[in-house]
């Protein structure tokens, strides 16, 4: 049986551009981000630490030990220490959420995009304009900053038109990326591994905080409460054109009724079962885009950036792991479509890149080093 209605709207490649057009939007922010947080670290952050200042988000400082045991002991304390507050708060989301605590939990979300609209970015301004010397007042300040937050709060948390939406959960994610880019350099390699590993308890375990809050908003049939971007498009293949190939439902059923040899009915069937497949691959993807936490934002950027600080080589390897591990963990999510609702964004790309990075550090870093001895040599 062919599935007339279905081959109306949808071309046999309808499929493939739908998944390229969806991949596309994901990789796009997320190159974004990690492009403008990498800058900020380089260009920006000198001008904040002129001298030496104690570590942010740290209990411990790992500058203050001189033995790599030392500093690899306070990095690993920080490092549980965040991944112990991270589960505090999404369980803290989860239990406000499951006693229908909406209001407390909107208040929260409220006043932490408040607070980056508002105090990170009044940062980041004054460091833009003393990095390139523009000159400004504190009532143009002010003012540009009370109107791009107040729009912020709007398009995030009312009604915006979705592009603008998505430009400032980017700009959240950049915001809040660049401040974590402040942390020391071992503690920061220990957060991104630990983190990475708490998504895969928190999305995959039974009893796994995000794995919770995913089913309660599934069967409320509500969006998942917190900072998600996504990227739905709809009518994205409205009018896409039929090529001549396609068999209308009046033409189907002429070739169901005129065929009488079993190679006619042979490739029929085959036809019918290509499209039978095909179709229920494009509903899925129409009915659920691909959405990835605003967190997931963060942890990549601030991959890239901490390996943009040591050189450019490993901070384009770890980009281009990034993207790879995302692209890597969509397409997983689509062969486990109807089996898990979700799956950890941060495992796999973060895996990569901290392998390369480490490989990069461990490997060429030698090379270059007898290279230049070779050339002292001659």
């Amino acid at each position: 049986m062919v599935l007339p209605e279905l081959q109306q709207r949808m071309p046999l490649d309808g499929v493939a551009t739908l998944l390229g057009r969806r991949i596309g939007a994901l990789l796009v922010p997320v190159l974004v981000c990690i492009l403008l947080v990498s800058w900020s670290a380089l260009n920006l952050s000198p001008f904040l630490f002129r001298e030496q200042m104690p570590a942010f988000f740290v209990v411990m400082d790992e500058d203050t030990h001189d033995t790599i045991k030392g500093k690899l002991g306070s990095s690993l304390l920080n490092a549980l220490i965040v991944v112990a507050i991270l589960t505090v708060m999404t369980f803290l989301i989860v239990l406000l959420y499951t006693y229908h605590c909406e209001k407390v939990l909107f208040a929260l979300l409220l006043l932490s995009a408040a607070s980056a609209l508002s105090s990170m970015l009044w940062i980041w301004l004054d460091l833009f304009c003393t990095r390139f010397q523009i000159p400004y007042d504190f009532v143009t300040c002010t003012f540009l900053l009370w109107n791009v937050g107040v729009v912020g709060l709007i398009s995030i948390f009312y009604y915006a038109h979705p592009v603008l939406t998505q430009a400032y959960l980017v700009v959240l994610s950049v915001l809040t990326g660049w401040t974590m880019t402040f942390l020391p350099e071992w503690t920061t390699w220990a957060i991104l591994v630990f983190v990475a590993l708490y998504d895969v308890v928190a999305v995959l375990s039974p009893r796994g905080p995000l794995k919770m809050l995913i089913q309660i908003a599934d069967k409320r049939k509500q969006p998942i409460p917190g900072f998600v971007y996504s990227t739905h498009t709809a009518n994205e293949l409205e009018h896409a054109p039929r090529p001549s190939g396609d068999l209308t439902g009046e033409e189907a059923r002429r070739s169901d009724d005129s065929s009488r040899t079993d190679s006619e009915n042979s490739v029929t069937a085959e036809r019918n079962s290509k499209l039978a497949s095909a179709s229920l691959l494009y509903s899925a993807l129409n009915r659920s885009p691909f959405k990835l936490g605003l967190g997931d934002f963060i942890f990549y950027s601030v991959l890239s950036a901490r390996a943009a600080l040591y050189a450019f080589m490993p901070c384009m390897a770890s980009t281009l792991a990034v993207c790879l591990g995302l692209v890597v963990t969509l397409a997983s999510l689509i062969l486990c479509t109807g089996r898990l609702p979700a799956l950890p964004a941060l495992p796999v790309s973060i895996c990569l890149g901290v392998l390369l990075f480490f490989s990069y550090r461990c490997v060429a870093t030698s090379l270059d080093y007898f290279a230049a001895l070779s050339v002292l040599a001659i």
